[in-house]
């Protein structure tokens, strides 16, 4: 399964120190969740942005491209009917369901459910 990953997602994975092994290894991203990890490695979630970046090089997670201007516009854009999206955002993960994409979220801070 391809897995676009969300910002708040590779967040609580560190925070959490979820395993996302069982997730697969087809990892994708959009522009915007680069944007916000690197201005949170600056600020505010130092720490576990600075390793979901370097995560996210050695995983060799491809960033995808969108027209969008906003992140979850962006991931909404991309995700169409391939894609699931892992995510934490309860907003964003009511408007991919309302659009028929597939959610990956963290439950109970340790368990991963697909929605």
């Amino acid at each position: 399964m391809k897995i676009i990953l969300d910002t708040s997602f590779l967040i609580d994975i560190f925070r959490f120190g979820v395993d996302v092994s069982e997730m697969g290894d087809k990892f994708y991203t959009v522009r915007g969740v680069m944007k916000e990890l690197r201005e949170l490695a600056k600020r505010g979630e130092k720490k576990n942005a600075s390793i979901a970046l370097k995560w996210i090089d050695v995983m060799g997670v491809k960033v995808l491209e969108s027209e969008k201007r906003r992140t979850d516009d962006m991931i909404i854009d991309a995700a169409g009917k391939e894609y699931a999206v892992a995510t934490s955002d309860r907003e964003l993960r009511a408007r991919l369901k309302r659009a028929g994409v597939k959610t990956i979220y963290i439950r109970a801070r340790k368990h991963l459910e697909l929605g």
